[in-house]
C-alpha cells in the first residue's frame, strides 16, 4: 500500500523521532506527524487493530446495533461503513466528517475549478490573440485541453481507490496543478515567448512545448484532484445513519453550487487580470491553489479515510477470467443457495462494513447470471483448491454487475458535455461582436459566460430550497426524484438550449448583414446585446442543474464500494469524450459543409446551422438515454431485494 512511497515514510519515520509531547506541537504539526506513521501502514497493522480488545469492544458491539431493539443513532459510537479515522482507528462520528469538514473540502473543489475554468473559459482568447493560433485550431486546442482534464480523472480515481486513497490523490494533484500554472506563467511572461508585430506565426518549438506542458500539467493536476474531492467529502457521511444519510442529497447539489463560484470567479476577475496581464492572471490562479491545499491539510485529524483496497481493476479482471473459464460449470437451480458460493472477503475493513454483512448469506442476484459462475464452488471442491483467477467472491461478481449497469448511461449522457463545449468557444467569438457595454464597463467576451454560471447559483438554491421539498412530499423519497430521471430532464432541457443557440445566432447574422459587417467579424456590433445570450444561457443552466448533480450523485453511489473514485471519474470522463466529441463533430461539420459553416470570420459562417444540427443529434441521444435507463437497476435495490427475501427482520443487526 502506501508504505511503497518513500519520501512519505521517511518523513514518517523522521516524526518518530521528534518530541510527541502535543503541547509541543502547533495543530498543523500535530495534524501531519501523527496521520502519516498511522495511515501509510499496510494491510497487518489493520488487522492488529481489528483483533485488539479495545477494537472488539469499540467496533464489533456498536456494529451489531440494532435499530429495532430500541438503540437510537446517537448510540451508534462509530461508522459501520469501513471509513477510519487518522490514526487508522474506525471514526468515532462525534469528533470526525460531517458538515464541518465540507468548507475545507469544499474550498478544494472551488480552487480546482476556479484554476482549471479560470484557464479554460478564456484560453482560447489566450490561443487566438496572444499564441497567433488559427480559430478552428484554437478551438480544437481548447477542447483537448478540456477533455485530457476530465479523462485524466481516471488516473487520479485509480490511483486514490487502489493504493493512496482520496486525501493523498487530492494533496499530490493540488501540487501537479500548481507546477502547471508555474510552467504557464513562465510562457506567459518571458518575452522569448511573446509577439507583439504585425505578422505573428504560431507557437514553435520550445514555446509550443512551454505551452503545452503547462496546459497538460494542469490538465493532470486538474483531473487528479477533481476524481476524488467529491467522494472525499461524501465519505464524511454515513449512508447507514440516517442523521448522517440525510444530507447526502442537497450535498451533492451545494458542492456543485461551490464549484460553480469557483467557475463565476474564473469568469469574473480572473479573465479581468488575463485580459491585463496573463502572467498575473495565471499567478493568482496559482495562489488560490497554495491556499486551499494549507487548508486542506489543516484538519486532516478531523477527516474520515476510506483504505484503499488494492486495485479494483484486477478484481474485476478476475471475475470475467473466472467466469470464462467455469462456463461449463451448471448454476445452482437456487441462487439463494449461498452453501454453493464463495463468499469469503478478505479485505482490511471486511469486518466493520455494512455492505459486507449484507452480502455474506445470500447468494449472486439473477441478472447477467452467467457471470455467476465465477463464484461457484465446484461440487466435492473446497475452496483453497481453485486458483484466484479460477473463484471469486459473490461480492466481487456483483461488483462487476454494477459497473456493466453504468455503461449505458456513460455511453448516452457524454453527448450532453458534447453540446456544452460549444458554449465555451464559439459562443465566446459571437460574444466578441456583440455591445458588451455596462455603463462605463465594457465586459470581456469571455466573461459574457457568467451569465450562466450566475443563472446556474440560482437555479440551484431554488432545486434545494423549492423543487426538492415539494417533490418529497409528492414521490416520498429523500432525493425528490431518482437520479436517472434527474438526468432525464437535464437532457430534455439541453435540447432547447441548443435550439434557442440556433435562433439567437440567426438573429445575430440578420444584424451583421444589415450592417454590412460580413468581413470585419471582430468590431462589436452596438445594436446587438450581449444580453441577447441570456436566453440559451439560462435554459443551459437549468439543464446542467438537473444533470451534473445527478451524474456525480450516480457514479459515485452506484459505483462498488472499492472503486467509488473511480466511479466519478467514469463520469467525468463522460465529460472528457464528450469534449473530444466535440472536436470529431466539428471537423465533420466543416468536411461536410460547403462553404465551411465554422470559418475563422463567423459573420460568413453558419453556426445557426451547425447549432441546428447539435440539437436534433442530441434529441437522439435523449431517446438512447430513456432506452438505457428503462433498463437500469439500482443498486441499493439488488442489494437489499436478495437480503429481504431471506431476513426481512434481521437485515439491519447482522
Amino acid at each position: 500500500m502506501l508504505m511503497a512511497w518513500s519520501p512519505l515514510t521517511s518523513i514518517s519515520h523522521l516524526a518518530q523521532n521528534i518530541d510527541t509531547a502535543p503541547t509541543s506541537r502547533s495543530f498543523l504539526a500535530e495534524s501531519v506527524l501523527q496521520f502519516l506513521p498511522a495511515y501509510m501502514q499496510d494491510e497487518k497493522r489493520v488487522d492488529k487493530y481489528q483483533k485488539s480488545p479495545m477494537s472488539q469492544a469499540r467496533v464489533t458491539d456498536s456494529s451489531r446495533i440494532d435499530i429495532q431493539d430500541g438503540y437510537s443513532e446517537s448510540e451508534w459510537l462509530v461508522t459501520r461503513d469501513g471509513t477510519r479515522n487518522y490514526k487508522g482507528e474506525p471514526a468515532d462520528k462525534s469528533k470526525t466528517g460531517g458538515l464541518k469538514t465540507l468548507p475545507f473540502l469544499f474550498a478544494s473543489e472551488f480552487a480546482e475549478k476556479c484554476s482549471s475554468l479560470g484557464a479554460t473559459i478564456n484560453l482560447i482568447t489566450y490561443l487566438v490573440f496572444e499564441k497567433h493560433m488559427h480559430l478552428s485550431d484554437a478551438a480544437n486546442t481548447t477542447t483537448n485541453y478540456v477533455g485530457s482534464s476530465q479523462l485524466l480523472t481516471l488516473v487520479g480515481g485509480f490511483l486514490a481507490d487502489s493504493y493512496i486513497g482520496r486525501f493523498w490523490t487530492i494533496f499530490v494533484f493540488t501540487i501537479v496543478a500548481m507546477l502547471g500554472l508555474g510552467v504557464l506563467v513562465i510562457n506567459a511572461s518571458v518575452e522569448k515567448f511573446r509577439c507583439s508585430g504585425v505578422t505573428c506565426e504560431p507557437p514553435q518549438g520550445l514555446d509550443k512545448v512551454i505551452l503545452y506542458l503547462g496546459l497538460y500539467l494542469l490538465a493532470l493536476g486538474g483531473g487528479g484532484m477533481g476524481s476524488s474531492v467529491s467522494g472525499f467529502g461524501a465519505d464524511q457521511f454515513e449512508k447507514e445513519d440516517p442523521n448522517e444519510a440525510k444530507y447526502l442529497p442537497s450535498y451533492f447539489n451545494w458542492f456543485y453550487f461551490v464549484l460553480m463560484v469557483g467557475v463565476l470567479l474564473g469568469q469574473t476577475l480572473i479573465i479581468y487580470i488575463e485580459d491585463r496581464s496573463w502572467s498575473w492572471g495565471f499567478g493568482t490562479l496559482l495562489i488560490i491553489l497554495f491556499i486551499s491545499l494549507v487548508l486542506l491539510v489543516s484538519i486532516m485529524t478531523k477527516y474520515r479515510y476510506k483504505v484503499p483496497e488494492g486495485s479494483p481493476l484486477t478484481s474485476l479482471a478476475r471475475v470475467f477470467v473466472a467466469a470464462v473459464r467455469n462456463w461449463n460449470l451448471p448454476l445452482p437451480a437456487d441462487s439463494t443457495d449461498s452453501h454453493t458460493y464463495y463468499h469469503r472477503d478478505d479485505s482490511p475493513d471486511a469486518a466493520n462494513r455494512q455492505d459486507h454483512k449484507l452480502g455474506e448469506n445470500f447468494g449472486p442476484s439473477n441478472n447477467i447470471r452467467w457471470l455467476n459462475k465465477a463464484a461457484v464452488i465446484p461440487q466435492g471442491m473446497t475452496a483453497a483448491q481453485r486458483g484466484r483467477w479460477s473463484l471469486t467472491t459473490v461480492k466481487d461478481v456483483e461488483n462487476f454487475k454494477l459497473v456493466l449497469r453504468l455503461l449505458p448511461v456513460l455511453a448516452t449522457t457524454w453527448f450532453f458535455w458534447t453540446a456544452q463545449a460549444q458554449f465555451l468557444t464559439f459562443t465566446v467569438t459571437q460574444a466578441a461582436t456583440t455591445n458588451r457595454k455596462w455603463g462605463s464597463f465594457e465586459v470581456p467576451s469571455a466573461s459574457v459566460g457568467a451569465m450562466k454560471t450566475i443563472f446556474l447559483l440560482l437555479v440551484l438554491v431554488v432545486y434545494d430550497r423549492v423543487f426538492l421539498p415539494i417533490a418529497r412530499r409528492i414521490t416520498g423519497r429523500t432525493s425528490g426524484i431518482t437520479t436517472l430521471q434527474r438526468m432525464g430532464v437535464g437532457l430534455v432541457i439541453s435540447v432547447l438550449s441548443l435550439v434557442c443557440a440556433a435562433l439567437v445566432e440567426r438573429r445575430r447574422l440578420q444584424e451583421v448583414r444589415r450592417l454590412n459587417l460580413e468581413l470585419t467579424p471582430f468590431i462589436a456590433m452596438k445594436s446587438f446585446s450581449m444580453f441577447w445570450y441570456a436566453p440559451q444561457y439560462f435554459i443551459t443552466a437549468v439543464a446542467e442543474a438537473f444533470l451534473y448533480p445527478a451524474q456525480t450523485d450516480f457514479f459515485y453511489n452506484e459505483s462498488p464500494d472499492n472503486m467509488q473514485s473511480l466511479g466519478t471519474s467514469l463520469f467525468l470522463a463522460s465529460m472528457a469524450i464528450g469534449s473530444f466529441g466535440s472536436s470529431v463533430v466539428v471537423n465533420a461539420v466543416n468536411s461536410a459543409s460547403s462553404p465551411n459553416w465554422l470559418q475563422d470570420n463567423i459573420n460568413v459562417g453558419r453556426l445557426d446551422l451547425f447549432y441546428w444540427t447539435m440539437a436534433i443529434l442530441s434529441a437522439f441521444n435523449f431517446l438512447a438515454f430513456v432506452v438505457a435507463a428503462s433498463f437500469h437497476k439500482y443498486k441499493d435495490t439488488t442489494t437489499l431485494e436478495s437480503v429481504e427475501a431471506q431476513e426481512p427482520a434481521d437485515r439491519y443487526s447482522r
